[in-house]
């Protein structure tokens, strides 16, 4: 991803603690790019012994041109 940027929102909300936006170069590195953190997200489940899998709710995938997950702790907004 390009122009990635952490923004701690912790302590001006109380739904998360990070928001995350990052740039895609096209519609299919958007998709890619989400793919990839859905994958760590459940791989990052396993690693730490989760006793119920988790599943990030992700909108905006099947268009590719924006594409919002959300994974508990975290919020990632990545488009083109």
């Amino acid at each position: 991803a390009d122009d990635v940027k952490v923004i701690p929102v912790g302590e001006k909300c109380d739904w998360t603690d990070y928001m995350v936006i990052a740039t895609g170069r096209s519609t299919w590195h958007v998709k890619n790019i989400a793919q990839a953190i859905i994958y760590k997200a459940k791989q990052r489940q396993r690693e730490v012994g989760a006793k119920q899998m988790m599943l990030p709710s992700v909108q905006g995938q099947d268009t590719g041109k924006w594409v919002i997950i959300d994974s508990g702790l975290c919020r990632i907004l990545n488009s083109l």
